[in-house]
């Protein structure tokens, strides 16, 4: 049986700094607290298990939760046909409102993630291209489809 190693004082900072804003992208993406937690949780695992080699570990960490999220999301929708809306109660002290929330679940899980990653994490196109694996074009569209989508929904709910 291996000994379990210590974590290095740099990452239990890096853990303290990153784990909140990281289990939100998780839940935007799987609409699910505990998920979130569990992916994040995952993630951190394997980063750690890496951690000398990691050069940007903030960026690695996004990029792999949003692929185990991925991942969540393809398993979750072969097995249940309807994806089901998990709001968190004990999150009064989100800015936004509720009609917000409930459009944003209502987005496909790329756009979702999309539109978190730039609005509530303020990350330039470019670094959300990276964190998606995608091109800076994919993020332009997708970014512009989930804001017409969002106001769309977001108009016919106040009419």
């Amino acid at each position: 049986m291996s000994a379990v190693r210590p974590a290095p004082l740099a990452f239990d900072d890096f853990y303290r700094e990153n784990y909140r804003s990281m289990v939100f992208l998780a839940r935007a993406t799987t609409q699910s607290v505990g998920m979130a937690e569990e992916i994040v949780q995952d993630a951190f695992v394997q980063l750690y298990q890496r951690w000398d080699q990691v050069g940007e570990p903030r960026a690695w960490l996004r990029r792999a939760v949003l692929s185990l999220c991925t991942s969540w999301v393809r398993r979750t929708v072969r097995a249940r046909s309807v994806p089901m809306i998990a709001l968190d109660e004990s999150r009064h002290d989100l800015d936004a409102s509720l009609d917000i929330w409930c459009a944003l679940s209502r987005l496909p899980p790329r756009q979702r993630a999309a539109v978190v990653l730039r609005y509530v994490e303020d990350l330039s196109e470019r670094d959300i291209a990276h964190a998606l694996g995608c091109r800076m074009g994919t993020v332009k569209s997708t970014l512009s489809r989930a804001r017409q989508t969002l106001r769309s929904e977001l108009t016919d709910d106040r009419d």
